[in-house]
């Protein structure tokens, strides 16, 4: 496994610390969730959940994703040249608990053209990022 420094990406970005306010959607609500009901008291085992992890809880696994697959995209299987982990899930449903790593080509197609151009299914999308999740609770 690579350590943090060794890692190859081409663009790291900050995770979401609920500071910036330019950000789109709503922070009123994630602040919100996240006084109701602290990550700490949740069952991350729990599927149906909505989980936003604290900037240290995301960098974390966000190089533990970048690990795994041997820093190949969880997409085409056969890209290394890997992106941010990105979320399986969008809108209300995006959680931390399934992020995929993804490559540049493959990110550029999700996002212009969507999920009918890719070799995998948001179904089967989700599935991995679920069990990248698992991978990581089982290695802490």
């Amino acid at each position: 496994m690579l350590g943090k420094s060794e890692i190859k990406i081409n663009r790291i970005k900050v995770p979401y610390s609920g500071k910036n306010k330019n950000r789109k959607g709503s922070l009123k609500k994630s602040v919100a969730a996240n006084r109701v009901r602290p990550v700490d008291d949740m069952n991350l085992f729990d599927r149906s959940l909505t989980v936003r992890f604290g900037t240290d809880e995301l960098r974390d696994r966000v190089y533990f994703i970048l690990n795994l697959n041997d820093g190949i995209c969880q997409v085409c299987d056969t890209n290394r040249d890997l992106d941010y982990p990105h979320h399986a899930m969008q809108g209300a449903k995006k959680t931390d608990t399934r992020m995929i790593n993804i490559c540049l080509h493959c990110h550029d197609v999700l996002h212009r053209v969507g999920f009918e151009t890719l070799k995998k299914t948001r179904e089967e999308l989700e599935e991995i990022g679920w069990n990248n999740h698992l991978e990581y609770m089982e290695s802490v």
